[in-house]
């Protein structure tokens, strides 16, 4: 378990160091979205003010490192827009937040590719995207389960 833990401490380090992966596992974490509604998410569903994602009639919380992250790449993606002239539109309110270099929709299994070899190149092996989606999951579910359990505790 313990070279688990270490092994995810890295992945976050490599991650977190990361101008695109940063953003976007950040997102995935925080909110457990199903990758391709984030492959998917456009400005117009993001509300930084409020920090909250809105998709499919559902509301995602985000947390303050997680908007902070966002707004790095809003800012990331406004310099790239005047880099290509404005060729391709990368800010506006309909565009996608994780678009590829056109704009356009990025591929799950491209993605999915992208990352297991970006990990590969720092000598980490085994890890995907959805394991990085399912910690918030776990994480909440073991939460809840102390809670519960501190809460029965006090009635008892």
């Amino acid at each position: 378990m313990e070279a688990e833990v270490c092994k995810f401490e890295r992945v976050f380090e490599v991650v977190f160091s990361s101008r695109f992966w940063k953003p976007f596992c950040k997102v995935l974490i925080n909110t457990s979205m199903d990758i391709n509604n984030l492959l998917n998410l456009k400005w117009s569903d993001v509300d930084l003010d409020e920090k909250l994602i809105k998709v499919n009639h559902k509301a995602f919380m985000l947390s303050d490192e997680t908007v902070g992250a966002l707004v790095n790449h809003y800012a990331f993606r406004q310099r790239e827009q005047k880099r290509v002239r404005g060729k391709v539109s990368f800010i506006a309110y309909d565009d996608l937040v994780f678009g590829n270099e056109q704009g356009a929709v990025r591929s799950y299994k491209g993605l999915s590719h992208n990352f297991r070899k970006f990990l590969h190149r720092y000598g980490i092996q085994g890890v995907t995207l959805n394991c990085l989606k399912w910690l918030n999951h776990k994480t909440q579910r073991i939460k809840n389960k102390i809670k519960y359990n501190e809460q029965e505790y006090i009635e008892m």
